[in-house]
């Protein structure tokens, strides 16, 4: 609950402890779903606040935020608490 989304190496066979942080995306509220593209170097993730974020994770910098709360009526609708990938471009 830190905030925090950290992408790691694991090729160390596995061992947490030997894994290498690669990025560091502060998410700036809790985190309540996470996705990575197997195909493409993004990940996205979702907020407990209606943020929808997309990180592209070969710049250490890149990162767009979308604040969902400001398009959608979140305190009648709800959050958005999970998303998925349909293909390469969503």
């Amino acid at each position: 609950f830190d905030e925090t989304i950290v992408l790691t190496d694991l090729r160390q066979g596995g061992d947490p402890t030997a894994s290498t942080i690669v990025s560091k995306f502060d998410a700036h509220d809790v985190v309540s779903s996470l996705r990575w593209s197997p195909d493409e170097s993004q990940l996205s993730w979702t907020t407990d606040g209606g943020d929808f974020q997309i990180a592209d994770a070969r710049a250490r910098s890149s990162q767009l935020q979308i604040p969902l709360y400001t398009y959608l009526q979140i305190e009648k609708l709800g959050g958005l608490f999970t998303h998925e990938y349909l293909n390469n471009h969503s």
